[in-house]
């Protein structure tokens, strides 16, 4: 009622005094909570007014929720009246400052004003019962509605996983065996290399040597070399195509040199073990693919 009260003699000493009149009034200082109540601006004694109000949002407390701005009025008759509808949905008191409106590029300050916000609604009264949300029991197909789309969308990247996994390992299960069989023979030419035989020693030289090549023909290949005679071995060789009329006959002229070598003691020259060595070196490595020199887990023998 103060309140009113002053609202009203402002507006007459300023009317009186400077021919035009801002008031303000709050319609009431004291709500429930979520309760509104209107803020009222009114400009008058001013013809076509140009009003310029600050953004409330800014200059309200953060509690207080602006929920409707309605302009009554802005013209020539009824000067300017705007009505802010507001309210908050926390209990306190909340102070509203003042603040400054902009009337015709002239500044006009406002009265500051307190908003008490209580909550009077106990636990055991009806309207507190409506306004608490109550608990609701779900059922297995109301839960199956609200997260079917989140369940399948996981199955179906759990499938997808396992389906990358599944393709990864076969390829590289299809891949591996070769690997390791070639790297295989390649080691064991490497550890061959290393002991460094010379000419009096060429017997065991050749005797791992050849080991090594009819190991590998008879895997990779799919030749009983490691049970064939030289001579069958050579024939078979032959009448297969396995590898070109030149390879073919420098793998035979290195088994029979490896036979006289083993069993007739003969010897040869340290250039010829080499060349020897430089010949099974590359039939394994030639045996492997292209796109498996990058491997990690492929070995060059030098």
């Amino acid at each position: 009622m103060a309140k009113k009260l002053l609202y009203i003699v402002l507006c007459s000493i300023g009317s009186t005094l400077f021919g035009q009149i801002l008031g303000t009034r709050i319609e009431k200082d004291k709500i429930q909570v979520a309760e509104p109540t209107e803020f009222r601006i009114l400009i008058s004694g001013v013809r076509n007014p140009k009003v310029e109000i600050p953004n409330l949002k800014s200059v309200f407390p953060h509690h207080i929720e602006i929920i409707k701005d309605s302009l009554v009025s802005a013209n020539q008759s009824s000067g300017y009246e705007r009505i802010f509808q507001i309210t908050s949905y926390e209990t306190g008191t909340f102070k509203i400052p003042e603040f400054t409106i902009n009337v015709n590029g002239k500044a006009l300050k406002t009265v500051g004003y307190e908003l008490e916000v209580i909550n009077n609604v106990s636990e055991n009264d009806p309207m507190a019962e409506n306004a608490m949300p109550s608990q609701v029991d779900l059922g297995l197909r109301e839960y199956w509605e609200m997260y079917k789309f989140y369940v399948l969308g996981g199955l179906i990247g759990l499938a997808l996983l396992f389906l990358v996994v599944f393709i990864t390992k076969y390829y590289r299960k299809q891949q591996k065996p070769d690997v390791k069989l070639k790297n295989k023979y390649l080691r064991q030419l490497k550890e061959l290399k290393k002991k460094n035989y010379g000419e009096e020693n060429q017997r065991e030289y050749y005797i791992i040597l050849t080991e090594i090549l009819r190991n590998y023909l008879s895997i990779s290949k799919k030749i009983p070399a490691d049970v064939l005679l030289t001579d069958d071995l050579i024939n078979n060789l032959r009448a297969k195509n396995t590898f070109t009329s030149e390879v073919t006959g420098n793998i035979s002229q290195f088994l029979l040199r490896s036979d006289e070598i083993k069993f007739a003691k003969k010897r040869t020259s340290l250039t010829t073990m080499r060349e020897d060595f430089d010949l099974v070196k590359n039939l394994v490595e030639t045996a492997v693919p292209e796109d498996l020199e990058d491997n990690e887990n492929y070995r060059h023998v030098e």
